[in-house]
């Protein structure tokens, strides 16, 4: 809230912010939020090791799945991971979000910058995901994992 005086002026240092059923001046809350964005960039992120053999990779950044689809062999994993710059949350949840199966395969739950989830197939077929984050928005959303039968 913004008070004005008899004088019209406005007085800045009222301005009031209600968190969490709080109220914090606007110089306190400003100070909060670029002290919370310097903390968050002077974390260091995990670091993903690289992939073993029989796992595909799955990039989440920009709001994409990078491959969108991919296609291994029963038996094999698929890695998805977060190499989001900023902290935005990303999952990888099995089926589709309208339908009331999804998440019953695998669900990630929330995978942050610089973590990863990887995932067995042992079954053959397609497999449709999306990201409980991000697809409201049309995007990751309808991806595939495709599993074949493989090399006998």
């Amino acid at each position: 809230m913004l008070s004005a005086h008899a004088d019209g002026k406005n007085d800045k240092s009222s301005i009031v912010k209600d968190i969490g059923g709080r109220t914090v001046t606007g110089m306190v809350f400003c100070g909060f939020v670029v002290a919370y964005a310097a903390w968050m960039e002077g974390c260091a992120r995990p670091v993903v090791p690289p992939s073993d053999q029989g796992t595909t990779d799955v990039i989440m950044k920009d709001d994409a799945f990078d491959p969108q689809d991919v296609t291994i062999n029963r038996g094999e994993k698929v890695r998805w991971i977060n190499e989001e710059t900023g902290p935005v949350p990303h999952a990888s949840t099995s089926g589709d979000p309208d339908n009331s199966d999804h998440g019953m395969l695998w669900n990630s739950g929330t995978i942050l910058p610089g973590a990863s989830f990887t995932h067995q197939f042992n079954e053959v077929g397609e497999f449709e995901y999306y990201c409980e984050f991000h697809y409201l928005d049309g995007v990751m959303r309808h991806a595939k994992v495709i599993v074949a039968e493989g090399q006998p």
